[in-house]
């Protein structure tokens, strides 16, 4: 991240925990709330939090059901973004190292703030567990490539 130029455009307040928990959607747009966690980022890493957090809710095992999903909310969240201010081609080519700090920071969280009794329930053991290895075996988050986030920029269904 050292090496990314910061400016007014791609970096400033962030919400830093935008997900489907925080927000209610009302008829006259979407309220966001839980603003306890605003740091100073790039912007692009507060769409690779929403980005990561959705991924969450898709079986890993079903790679189709996870590509379809992925294409998809980009493509809509992207639209949405780009009806309230611009961003850069280049930023949005950062999205997968961004989702994979979101991993690694969700992982150091985990480790960090739940109950030893907590971290021994199985289905957060496994889920801890299979972190560390995504983690260690620098797997990506997503299954688009660069070429497919560009195409969700443009708001283009490739596959």
């Amino acid at each position: 991240m050292a090496s990314f130029k910061a400016s007014q455009k791609n970096y400033g307040i962030i919400h830093h925990d935008l997900h489907h928990e925080n927000f209610l959607r009302k008829q006259s747009g979407i309220a966001l709330f839980d603003f306890g966690d605003i740091v100073q980022h790039w912007f692009i890493y507060d769409i690779a939090i929403s980005f990561y957090h959705a991924l969450q809710t898709v079986p890993s095992q079903n790679e189709r059901q996870r590509d379809t999903f992925s294409q998809g909310f980009l493509i809509h969240f992207l639209q949405g973004y780009k009806k309230e201010t611009s961003i850069d081609e280049r930023e949005v080519l950062r999205l997968p190292f961004f989702l994979k700090y979101r991993r690694i920071y969700s992982y150091i969280y985990l480790m960090t703030h739940l109950t030893i009794e907590h971290k021994k329930k199985e289905r957060i053991s496994n889920a801890l567990f299979q972190m560390e290895k995504a983690i260690g075996e620098e797997l990506s988050c997503t299954p688009l490539t660069g070429a497919d986030i560009l195409a969700c920029l443009q708001g283009e269904n490739e596959k």
